[in-house]
């Protein structure tokens, strides 16, 4: 009895010597581990070398073999996260990924479409993956770590925070896996090229949480320069290579990609000017875009490289070129073609990139003592004066099209005379005087009541201010005057060389914008509002600070290195917010250059407006304020025949896609291309372009370069979403062009009854021109097929003839 109660006694004590040998046991489990994976990855690898063939890739053993190697791996990147994690993570991404992923993309075009299917759920598979081992990677750090690799939040790259060992594993391994995933998305647009232009912001952001996790790193920097140069944004690759070259970690990689690039740019260039050449003047403007992109970046190798002095003394006549050629592409973004406001690749994050470009090279240029840096700076200044200009023209556009209640009355005359006094004694005491401590809004507003002050401002009031608000948040320029207005408060010295017209032009748009009394009454009367950007607005915004980062300011950190110490994010924020933020911060900047003496910029606080240097005491301009001009005809690009007609349809609206619509035949597509793209550009026509058409020239490329070119110059086009070109198929085409025995002006007829009676916009004239002359039996034949379809009263007419009767309307030339 005794006997068997030791027994007992003795097993369910607790055994010291086996919690002892805990650590151990596990290491040695851990190490057994490693030694499978290393034998499963060996036959895996054999495997899949051994046919020689695709067909291995997408067999069900190979993909099972992969699943299990790939569970193994996971155990050992969970379970031992201090010793074989790190090396278990990079061979679970070679052998269970890469190893697939490479040998498929590089032979895409050789793959059966079943295969192709199989790849992309693979891929598709792969991603949901990593998101989940993210997951589960997060638990095993503290909480703080927890929540800071599932939000990635972007204020990681002001703070430099230091982890533990174990939460320093944990962000260096989802730090991989983000950069895994976006390579993934990259594969996906390789293997399925349909797919690239919607998986690039995927992609992008994929890399900018691995960015945000580790900033010191170029990888990501070298990624997203390579992303953008796959879908055609060249600048903001340039920016993203030359930002990974001012890195801690591996910045040679960078540089040498960023040195490539330029190289390449170069050939492309002087490709590019041979070509404009060589082309009709008429054809110029088509590629004005590409001129400045390659000009830039031209601008860019001979700032960042080792010049010789022949070299330097060309540099301020490639920067007037440039800027020539960027006000060209500010005055066709004025017409509005493309939708939103950009010209063809044009666009706000080109700029932004550019300008993030300049800054950096202006910082390293005076790192180094260089002479450029006053060429690099006149640039930046001038590309500023640009974006002004063309923000000025855009916002008072916009302004035009907002509807103002009855009776309506601006802030400045419903508070004028109580506010001025007030203002103007808080400001009299520069930065320190009139208000001790900015009062929250609420508090403001509250104690404005009480003394019985008149600054409420009425409902309708602020309905108009929230359309103005709702209004400026499309336009995204608004991001470029605030990048380049907080460099130049940080480096005042540069304003001394700012012009009276630019300085005209950002007072113009300063006023423009809702005054800091309008944005104070709005945040008390929208809750909405009040609720977003609670914790962030203060007033009087002479004192006020910017917290919370935008996204502009991302990309211009290194450069800028605003010190933003908030953990609030602006994932939740709508752009309406984000607008709002942006207009109190261009506040701040210009009363900031107000208090600079030698800016001459001053602000009346009896009418709360700026006055620029060359304005009088009540606003107005003493000179007229230069706005964007045509190209000269000096210029590479001019384009005289449209230069010297002015447009009938001006008074349309520019926004809208034109009412005058013109169906053309594939002939005069091959014979008059030049006078095809002076109609497109024009802005009072929409190109009609029908189905058979684009199969009648691509049947025709081949043999014809005409119809060639007529396909490179409507796929161009169409791609960058011009609104001249309207590319469909009537809904009462039945008929399709099916080689020589269908009659191609069939459709071409149907479309222009479809136009005339069941009209999908609104249509003011519907025209069918064609090629063949009045008196051909081809002409005539147009007639008799509306008769036989019942499409009345068509107008069909000549190409050469229209043109000629337009050209002559248009110039006053009768």
């Amino acid at each position: 009895m005794r006997a068997t109660q030791g027994a007992t006694a003795r097993a369910t004590a607790p055994d010291r010597r086996s919690d002892a040998n805990a650590p151990q046991l596990l290491r040695n489990q851990m190490d057994a581990t490693y030694f499978s994976c290393e034998t499963l990855s060996w036959e895996l690898n054999n495997r899949l070398n051994g046919d020689g063939t695709l067909r291995v890739y997408f067999d069900v053993n190979t993909i099972g073999l992969s699943i299990k190697l790939r569970s193994m791996y996971e155990s050992l990147v969970l379970g031992d996260s201090l010793c074989l994690g790190d090396d278990a993570e990079q061979l679970m991404w070679r052998h269970c990924f890469a190893q697939f992923f490479d040998p498929i993309s590089r032979k895409a075009a050789k793959i059966r479409p079943q295969h192709i299917r199989t790849a992309m759920e693979m891929l598709h598979v792969a991603s949901n993956y990593y998101f989940g081992l993210i997951r589960k990677l997060a638990k095993l750090g503290s909480a703080e770590v927890a929540e800071t690799v599932l939000s990635t939040p972007v204020a990681l790259r002001w703070n430099n925070p230091k982890y533990e060992p174990r939460d320093a594993f944990v962000v260096e391994m989802v730090y991989r896996m983000y950069m895994h995933m976006g390579d993934i998305v990259r594969y996906r647009n390789v293997i399925c090229p349909t797919v690239v232009y919607r998986a690039y912001p995927t992609a992008e952001k994929l890399y900018q949480y691995a960015l945000s996790l580790k900033r010191e790193d170029s990888a990501p920097f070298s990624r997203l320069g390579m992303l953008c140069s796959s879908v055609g944004r060249p600048i903001e690759a340039a920016c993203y290579h030359l930002q990974g070259s001012r890195a801690k970690i591996q910045p040679d990689v960078s540089a040498q990609y960023f040195t490539l690039l330029l190289t390449e740019n170069e050939r492309h260039y002087y490709l590019a000017t041979e070509k404009r050449r060589a082309d009709n003047q008429r054809e110029a403007e088509v590629n004005i875009s590409e001129m400045f992109i390659y000009s830039s970046l031209r601008i860019v190798r001979y700032l960042w490289s080792a010049t010789g002095k022949s070299q330097y003394c060309q540099l301020p006549a490639m920067v007037k070129e440039n800027i020539r050629l960027l006000n060209g592409c500010f005055v066709q973004l004025q017409k509005r073609r493309f939708p939103g406001f950009v010209y063809r690749d044009i666009n706000s994050d080109a700029i932004l990139s550019l300008v993030a470009m300049q800054m950096a090279l202006i910082e390293l240029l005076e790192a180094n003592g260089s002479e450029k840096r006053s060429i690099a700076e006149h640039w930046l200044l001038s590309v500023f004066r640009l974006v002004v200009q063309v923000m000025v023209h855009i916002v008072s556009d916009m302004y035009s099209r907002i509807p103002l209640p009855k009776g309506f009355k601006s802030t400045c005359e419903l508070t004028n005379a109580s506010a001025a006094p007030a203002a103007q004694s808080a400001s009299l005491g520069g930065r320190k005087g009139g208000v001790s401590q900015p009062l929250a809004t609420s508090q403001k507003v509250k104690k404005q009541v009480e003394n019985g002050g008149h600054h409420d401002l009425a409902k309708e009031t602020c309905i108009v201010v929230l359309r103005k608000l709702k209004a400026l948040r499309h336009l995204t320029w608004m991001k470029v005057v605030k990048v380049i207005c907080n460099w130049l408060q940080l480096h005042p010295d540069k304003l001394r060389k700012m012009s009276p017209d630019s300085w005209a032009q950002f007072a113009l748009l300063a006023n423009m914008l809702p005054t800091e009394l309008e944005l104070t009454d709005l945040y008390s009367c929208d809750k909405r509002l009040r609720k977003t950007v609670g914790r962030l607005f203060f007033t009087p915004l002479s004192e006020w600070a910017q917290e919370i980062s935008l996204p502009e300011d991302v990309c211009t950190f290194d450069i800028i290195r605003q010190p933003l110490h908030q953990k609030i994010s602006d994932k939740s924020m709508d752009d309406t917010s984000m607008c709002f933020l942006r207009i109190c911060c261009l506040h701040k900047y210009a009363r900031e250059f107000v208090r600079l003496n030698f800016t001459e910029l001053k602000y009346d606080n009896w009418t709360m407006k700026y006055v620029a240097p060359s304005c009088s005491d009540d606003g107005s301009a003493k000179a007229p304020i230069k706005g964007l001009e045509s190209v000269p005809e000096n210029a590479s690009v001019s384009d005289e025949p449209l230069k010297r007609r002015v447009s009938p349809y001006v008074h349309l609206d520019s926004c809208c896609r034109p009412t005058n619509f013109l169906i053309v035949d594939a002939l005069s597509f091959c014979d008059k291309l030049a006078i095809m793209k002076e109609l497109a550009h024009s802005n009072e026509f929409t190109i009609v372009i029908c189905v058979s058409v684009l199969d009648q020239l691509r049947e025709w490329k081949a043999g014809m370069q005409s119809a060639a070119k007529a396909i490179s110059w409507i796929e161009y086009e169409w791609a960058h979403s011009n609104r001249a070109l309207m590319i469909r198929t009537g809904d009462n085409c039945s008929e399709k062009w099916e080689g020589e025995t269908s009659d191609p002006t069939m459709e071409l007829v149907l479309m222009f009854g479809f136009l005339t009676f069941n009209p999908p916009y609104e249509v003011h004239q519907a025209i069918l021109l064609t090629e063949f002359s009045r008196d051909s039996a081809e002409f005539k034949n147009i007639y008799t097929q509306a008769e036989n379809k019942n499409v009345e009263e068509i107008d069909v007419r000549n190409l050469g003839e229209f043109y000629a009767q337009w050209t002559s309307k248009s110039t006053g030339v009768h």
